[in-house]
């Protein structure tokens, strides 16, 4: 579903089961996003969060930035204002 940078380490949320569930990874943020480059479907929204838009539901927001829903996980992502431009790309 998402990745989300936590200090020195990344919070994988996939589901399993059908259940949102999360794992931490030693790792950075970016070199998580060079592994993953090549996927069309991976999208970072914001400096903390790259986001799986297969599984985006929702996106509301406004000129201050928007927040993706995804799949039936619990949390909002944020979308910061300088990724909207790309994010409209995909949910157009």
């Amino acid at each position: 579903l998402y990745i989300e940078a936590q200090k020195n380490n990344v919070s994988v949320c996939f589901l399993k089961e059908n259940k949102p569930t999360n794992m931490e990874v030693h790792t950075t943020l970016t070199a998580v996003i060079e592994e993953l480059k090549d996927y069309e479907n991976i999208f970072q929204c914001h400096r903390s969060f790259v986001v799986n838009v297969n599984n985006i539901t929702s996106a509301k927001g406004n000129s201050n930035g928007y927040q993706l829903r995804l799949g039936n996980c619990p949390q909002s992502i944020p979308v910061s204002r300088s990724y909207v431009p790309h994010l409209k790309s995909f949910i157009t």
